[in-house]
């Protein structure tokens, strides 16, 4: 596989648009955090991970997340990405995540379900998950302009979106008035 070499992306000051998709970013994903960071121009990004630590280390940085509007997790299996973490990348429209661990949706009512709903998720409208340990996705109920979801091979699944996990504030946005498209195969 060829590489990009380290500086290249942060050579070029006028970059606007950086899509670099299943590229198979691990190693070299601190690096390329840090180069996208001496963008000043950069105003969309698209990438694809391969560890948590680089999705954690990305959510550092408020200027690249207001400007990330798709992004994939691959291959996360140890620590579990925590979904809601990725709530506050305002612009996001499309995540997938493929062959991953998650955490199991623990939400402290009280006060973050009032911050989620606030932000959280609000430009995703499509959202692919396939091969991924997880129960539910309950998250979802979070995206209110979500149009179209894919859950391929997830045999953990129990149900996609778990009632006893919602509360009375959240069961008020349940309803899905935007969903065009959804596929579900082999869970469970």
């Amino acid at each position: 596989m060829a590489r990009i070499p380290q500086q290249m992306i942060s050579s070029f000051s006028k970059l606007q648009v950086l899509k670099k998709m299943e590229c198979g970013l691990s190693a070299d994903a601190l690096s390329l955090i840090k180069e996208l960071l001496c963008l000043e121009h950069l105003n969309h990004i698209t990438l694809t991970f391969e560890s948590s630590r680089a999705v954690e280390f990305l959510l550092k940085f408020p200027k690249l997340l207001s400007v990330t509007q798709s992004l994939s997790i691959r291959s996360c299996k140890s620590p579990a990405v925590n979904v809601l973490h990725l709530a506050h990348m305002e612009h996001l429209q499309e995540l997938k995540i493929d062959s991953s661990n998650l955490e199991e949706l623990k939400i402290d009512y009280a006060e973050e379900v009032p911050k989620v709903l606030q932000s959280g998720f609000c430009s995703v409208h499509a959202v692919g998950i396939s091969f991924c340990t997880v129960k539910d996705l309950t998250w979802l109920v979070f995206a209110p302009n979500l149009k179209k979801i894919v859950i391929m091979e997830c045999h953990a699944m129990e149900e996609i979106i778990s009632a006893e996990k919602l509360s009375g504030e959240v069961s008020e946005i349940m309803g899905r008035p935007n969903l065009v498209s959804a596929v579900f195969t082999r869970l469970a």
